[in-house]
């Protein structure tokens, strides 16, 4: 997984691997700077009542679209104690990112400024 910031978009490019483990058909996810709208590196609690639809579940890997009280979420997750969350307006496909990223406390130190 690679990710971008730019001026205007933070941009999220899935591997040929991640897309299918995520069903997710697009390689990337293009979220507008301004629609992000806090940024943190807790990983949110599933409940019994998230819906994975379509994605996988397994001990190692939490991926794919999932729907929650807030929404439609994009998760993919391969380590627990690295994790990016961004909260997104509701303007967006998807309400929040949660992502594996190999520091979570830098993408939060580029991002936080900009909120």
């Amino acid at each position: 997984m690679n990710l971008t910031l730019t001026a205007d978009t933070f941009s999220v490019e899935l591997e040929p691997m991640e897309r299918f483990w995520a069903f997710h058909l697009g390689a990337r996810i293009d979220i507008p700077r301004a629609h992000i709208q806090s940024v943190s590196s807790t990983m949110p609690p599933l409940s019994w009542r998230v819906l994975r639809a379509p994605g996988t579940g397994l001990p190692w890997l939490v991926a794919g679209t999932f729907y929650t009280e807030l929404g439609r979420e994009f998760w993919y997750i391969t380590q627990r104690d690295r994790v990016l969350t961004l909260d997104l307006t509701s303007q967006d496909y998807y309400k929040r990112l949660i992502l594996t990223v190999e520091d979570p406390s830098a993408w939060i130190a580029q991002l936080q400024p900009l909120l």
